[in-house]
């Protein structure tokens, strides 16, 4: 049996849809539980409250329009506003950045730009950069990326970003590199930074302003006395070949080495018997240097 037809409407269509007022009263209903409409809904409306459909929302094409939506459409689009616009009205959302080094991204506070080109890394990453730099000795450093060629940095474009001890490393080099013929104070107590003023001049007997005592500039030698560059150069090398004979005569002796009786070479026994084959071919032993041959025995050192 079919059940009575309420207020005139048609068997096997759909109720009329309600009006404007009555949908504001629907939506209250939507998204939390199931409550009575209006006492302006009919009571054959509010039994049905949970099937109706609400009028078609007009297009957004402002979302300032937004503001005067009823309903769900409305409040979602408010949602989004606020979304984009920060947490806080007040303070306007920051621009975000990719670093290409760290891959990460960033606000835009937190990025420094090289002079020159337009690429920018996070403060960071670039001071990471410099100090590799200059703890490898290079002093002028370009773009991290290695496609650009004009990008420069300087030390105080940068100084922020880098530490005192190597924002003043990096100034020192650069210094020196600017300077032309420059050398030290061969005083090892001084080694004072100095610079050659004189150009193609040949300077000998110079002065160090920083602890006053005289040095060959020709030489980069504390003063030689009595003797010219030529013969102390003569008599230095000679001095230098006899120290190194020197000291290999001491390390012979001290690591018991032999000498071979024929090429000369010297031999150091690791195991084994006093008979000893050089690579020249001849046996000796190891103990006095003497002949031997097939016999492993020294009738010299009686060993």
């Amino acid at each position: 049996m079919r059940p009575p037809n309420p207020r005139g409407v048609k068997v096997g269509s759909d109720p009329p849809l309600p009006s404007r007022k009555h949908a504001v009263g629907v939506n209250r209903v939507i998204g939390g539980p199931l409550i009575r409409s209006p006492s302006s809904v009919s009571k054959f409306e509010s039994k049905r409250v949970d099937v109706l459909r609400y009028p078609q929302t007009p297009k957004i094409d402002n979302p300032v329009q937004s503001r005067h939506l009823p309903g769900i459409e409305g409040l979602l689009q408010k949602q989004t506003e606020y979304f984009h616009q920060g947490s806080s009205s007040s303070a306007p959302a920051q621009k975000i950045i990719f670093c290409s080094i760290c891959m990460t991204s960033k606000p835009f506070n937190k990025f420094s730009a090289i002079e020159g080109c337009k690429h920018s890394y996070c403060s960071r990453c670039l001071g990471s950069y410099i100090e590799s730099k200059i703890n490898a000795n290079m002093t002028k450093i370009n773009c991290p990326d290695t496609t650009c060629k004009d990008g420069k940095l300087e030390p105080l474009a940068c100084k922020s970003i880098i530490t005192k001890k190597v924002f003043d490393h990096w100034c020192d080099a650069l210094c020196e590199s600017t300077v032309g013929e420059r050398f030290y104070c061969p005083f090892k107590d001084c080694s004072a930074l100095l610079m050659d003023e004189r150009g193609q001049e040949v300077m000998q007997e110079s002065e160090c302003p920083h602890c006053h005592r005289l040095f060959c500039a020709h030489c980069r030698v504390p003063w030689h006395t009595g003797l010219s560059c030529g013969k102390f150069q003569e008599t230095s090398q000679l001095g230098k070949e006899k120290k190194q004979e020197s000291m290999l005569l001491e390390l012979v002796k001290k690591s018991r080495w032999q000498r071979c009786p024929a090429c000369k070479y010297y031999v150091e026994k690791v195991s084994g018997c006093m008979f000893i084959k050089c690579r020249c071919g001849v046996t000796f032993c190891y103990g006095c240097a003497s002949a031997m041959e097939v016999n492993h025995y020294c009738a010299k050192c009686k060993r």
